[in-house]
């Protein structure tokens, strides 16, 4: 029998008010994967509170920007009651992340300034302190801990490993951020995969700046990793066509999108890592970074590209 559900066994997706949607639909960005997604994630939000009794009934963008229904939402969201899955949780992360919260906060107030009403968001979180640069021994620490893990104790290999493997490689190279890792493509790398080209937007991908095309000299260790990944990752998506064809990150295995070798959702890289890293701890008896973007943040101020020009 097949692991994929039908449709037809789906829970139906809560819906918006007309007037809500449209708004929705003409505010959605266009700049990069992650602030799409924190878009879509704040549309998801408010469909799903329209669907709780303590809920106003809101229709119109007017009801739906007003101070207290704003606070109430904001209240929800941070009590982790709008969420439409459940995702599992590091043992270190808490009922919801600072950055988490501040991402829905840096949603909620670029909409409230499209919908040019006079309402107030609750604070803005105050952000975690400034994260430490991560020396490269250090760094390649964390690879050290993955690399034994490729296969499992009763034979086989790990194919989470080995993803995880090429994935933090390409970070201690270049220091590169979940999304600029979710959007990369086999013709972003260079002969031999000795370099890689990513784009970078600024800080809260701010489109007043131009995003960079800046390119990263890689390491043996971690070209060897990236072809080790790509030799299971064309296996796996062997036959698959389309906007899938030619992405890095795949998945493992079948899905309600589809089968093994579909792109990997932008959230799959950084849980890949979370739901592992509890068991890299005990293994090595060591701390390691609790999440994947404290390692992006922290060798992103150590690294140098070879080349870095506007995208034109």
């Amino acid at each position: 029998m097949s692991d994929l559900h039908p449709e037809s066994q789906r829970p139906a997706a809560p819906r918006l008010p007309a007037e809500l949607d449209a708004f929705f639909a003409c505010t959605e960005p266009t700049g990069s994967a992650s602030s799409r997604e924190r878009h879509a994630w704040t549309r998801r939000e408010v469909a799903v509170a329209l669907t709780l009794p303590d809920f106003p009934q809101v229709s119109t963008v007017a009801d739906l920007f007003t101070t207290p229904t704003l606070a109430l939402l904001w209240e929800l969201g941070c009590a982790d009651r709008l969420r439409t899955r459940t995702a599992r949780r590091s043992r270190r992360e808490g009922p919801q992340s600072v950055n988490t919260r501040l991402a829905r906060w840096s949603s909620l107030s670029r909409l409230l300034e499209a919908s040019g009403c006079s309402a107030e968001l609750p604070p803005r979180p105050q952000p975690d302190p400034p994260v430490v640069p991560l020396s490269p021994d250090e760094g390649v620490r964390v690879a050290d801990e993955i690399e034994p893990r490729l296969h499992r104790r009763f034979g086989g290999r790990d194919l989470k490993m080995v993803r995880l493997l090429a994935v933090v490689g390409l970070i201690l190279d270049t220091g590169a951020r979940t999304a600029e890792l979710h959007a990369l493509r086999w013709d972003d790398f260079g002969p031999e995969l000795r370099t890689v080209t990513l784009v970078r937007h600024g800080p809260g991908a701010n489109f007043d700046v131009p995003a960079l095309r800046e390119v990263y000299a890689l390491s043996p260790r971690t070209r060897d990793a990236l072809e080790d990944w790509r030799a299971e990752r064309d296996t796996l998506a062997a036959g698959i066509q389309g906007a899938d064809e030619g992405k890095v990150w795949v998945t493992l295995s079948s899905s309600r999108s589809g089968p093994p070798g579909r792109s990997l959702a932008l959230g799959g890289l950084a849980r890949t890592y979370n739901t592992v890293i509890d068991l890299l701890e005990a293994w090595s008896e060591t701390s390691l970074p609790p999440h994947l973007k404290d390692l992006s943040l922290a060798r992103a101020q150590c690294v140098v590209p070879l080349s870095s020009e506007p995208q034109l």
